[in-house]
């Protein structure tokens, strides 16, 4: 997905509205945050149109005493340390302790879910040196956008915009919590989303020759649901 989601992040970013935010020109990232896997994808913005980056790795975090571990280093510590490993976190982002999802998931994973003091639900993690600590999904997503920038930077320079997926059944203030994740755990100067059939779309529509009455079915298949959106132009 995130090759299809490069030009679109350009067009939406580099192109956004007079007056919104502070959005500015340059080097420019999407990021899709799956429940299986991550992806960054990004051009050089208008001094370097040439210059592009693509990423995609497991969506896994691990903490351990000497740092933070992602993608594949994440997910092989999680099989001998499953309790400071997560995976899957983007489902609970922004739910109540109390919502349907959050009590599937704690069936399903091996690390404990807790509500948050306002009220979010959020990851218990255990710490290898004993005790345990508590983060918000919505923190463990910045985290993870965080250390997709900085790999993304290393080729593309310094990135100061960028544009998230989220689910098309995704509610307001979830999208506002991850882009707000972005900005703060990121380090973006600004992020905005969209859905991800529309991002999808929307690329296949850069790339194609438009016609009249031109029908696209967009499918995914996600590590646990299917979705499928059909456009029309």
């Amino acid at each position: 997905m995130a090759s299809c989601l490069v030009p679109l992040a350009v067009l939406l970013l580099i192109a956004a509205a007079p007056g919104a935010a502070a959005f500015r020109t340059g080097n420019t990232t999407a990021i899709h945050i799956g429940n299986t896997k991550a992806c960054i994808a990004g051009y050089g913005g208008l001094q370097d149109p040439g210059l592009s980056y693509k990423l995609c790795i497991p969506t896994w975090v691990a903490f351990t005493p000497n740092g933070t571990l992602f993608g594949e280093a994440a997910l092989n510590h999680a099989a001998v340390s499953p309790g400071t490993a997560v995976s899957g976190f983007k489902r609970v982002l922004g739910s109540k302790i109390f919502e349907d999802v959050v009590k599937r998931e704690t069936e399903l994973v091996p690390y404990k879910l807790v509500e948050f003091p306002d009220g979010r639900c959020a990851i218990e993690i255990q710490s290898e040196e004993g005790g345990a600590k508590v983060f918000p999904a919505d923190e463990v997503a910045g985290i993870l956008v965080s250390k997709l920038k900085r790999m993304a930077e290393a080729h593309l320079g310094q990135i100061r915009n960028v544009l998230l997926t989220v689910p098309w059944h995704s509610r307001d203030y979830q999208r506002h919590l991850l882009a707000t994740a972005a900005r703060l755990e990121g380090g973006f100067s600004a992020a905005r989303y969209v859905d991800e059939h529309v991002a999808v779309a929307a690329a296949h529509g850069h790339h194609e020759k438009a016609r009249e009455g031109k029908v696209i079915l967009v499918f995914h298949m996600g590590g646990r649901t299917t979705h499928a959106t059909m456009f029309k132009f």
